[in-house]
């Protein structure tokens, strides 16, 4: 989960700068434009220069227009990872006091659950960063419960 929050955070980030240098390149361009005209030695020139400059614009405005739409997507990817994530974060540690709550009071376990626990636990804990109750029963069950190998 992590990770992909830094990728989204990271395609963001250049989103956002490709749309300031979109910003900042727009006076830039009609700066160059501007000498550009002044080279023109004919009205032919002059008007051809006038074409190109209308069509830099308008490619200009819809970069802008693509970013802006590709960042909204990328926030709402961003957002539906979360509620996965999240989602899956509650199913997890749902089973995992499932089967602490099914065998507390003899605290064994059979060897197939316990390995599908530590899979289940290292998801929840190292891939979800969550912790708490979860966490506290994991750990008596690691220290405490009796694994039975079948």
């Amino acid at each position: 989960m992590e990770t992909v929050r830094n990728i989204a955070a990271v395609v963001g980030c250049v989103s956002a700068v490709l749309a300031l240098g979109v910003t900042i390149v727009r006076p830039l361009r009609k700066t160059i434009t501007k000498c550009i005209r002044s080279v023109a030695k004919t009205p032919e020139q002059q008007s051809e220069l006038d074409k190109l400059a209308v069509q830099i614009e308008r490619l200009s405005d819809r970069m802008v227009e693509m970013d802006t739409k590709r960042s909204e997507k990328l926030r709402d990817i961003a957002s539906s990872i979360s509620v996965l994530n999240d989602g899956m974060a509650a199913v997890l540690g749902d089973n995992i006091r499932r089967i602490y709550n099914e065998h507390k009071d003899e605290k064994k376990i059979s060897e197939k659950e316990w390995e599908m626990l530590g899979l289940m636990y290292d998801i929840y804990d190292k891939g979800l960063h969550k912790n708490g109750t979860v966490r506290r029963m994991y750990t008596e069950m690691q220290e405490d419960w009796e694994v039975i190998y079948l």
